[in-house]
């Protein structure tokens, strides 16, 4: 693994090393978001306007369309900043788990696959609050007799 007799940089792809891959902004916006829940809004704010300072868009507090009113506020402002943000990039599902939002966001009124025209060919259907949480699978209960399965999942 050496070219010109430098050590190469393996691919991630073919490579046997898994090497983590996390986008700073991802990192701002999660620590945004664990500041404004300890109340710091003022650092919080400062952590997603430095994502909103990469992207070019006007940044919080700079106008009165951006300006936060509370911490209520803020946490939307956040949530919405990481939906847009990390759009397609497969952690928003997870985001929308932990939020608890979920239902609200993907199975919300006109959710569902659509015709390239508009139209809803299948609608999405809520299953239930089990899809909050995952199920606790059998051989774990097995191995733990304490486990018993979360509510929604069948043992």
């Amino acid at each position: 693994m050496y070219e010109g007799g430098k050590p190469s940089i393996p691919s991630r792809v073919a490579g046997d090393i898994d090497y983590p891959v996390i986008r700073y902004a991802d990192v701002l916006l999660l620590w945004a978001e664990a500041l404004n829940e300890k109340g710091q809004e003022a650092a919080a704010v400062a952590k997603v306007n430095e994502v909103r300072t990469r992207a070019g868009v006007g940044l919080l507090n700079s106008s009165a369309v951006t300006t936060v009113k509370d911490k209520a506020d803020l946490t939307s402002r956040i949530r919405n900043e990481r939906r847009r943000e990390l759009f397609g990039e497969g952690v928003i599902y997870f985001d929308e788990l932990r939020w608890k939002s979920l239902k609200d966001q993907v199975f919300s009124g006109n959710a569902g696959n659509k015709q390239p025209w508009g139209g809803i060919v299948d609608r999405y259907t809520y299953l239930g609050d089990q899809l909050l949480v995952w199920p606790i699978p059998e051989l774990e209960r097995q191995r733990n007799p304490s486990l018993t399965q979360n509510t929604g999942w069948n043992n």
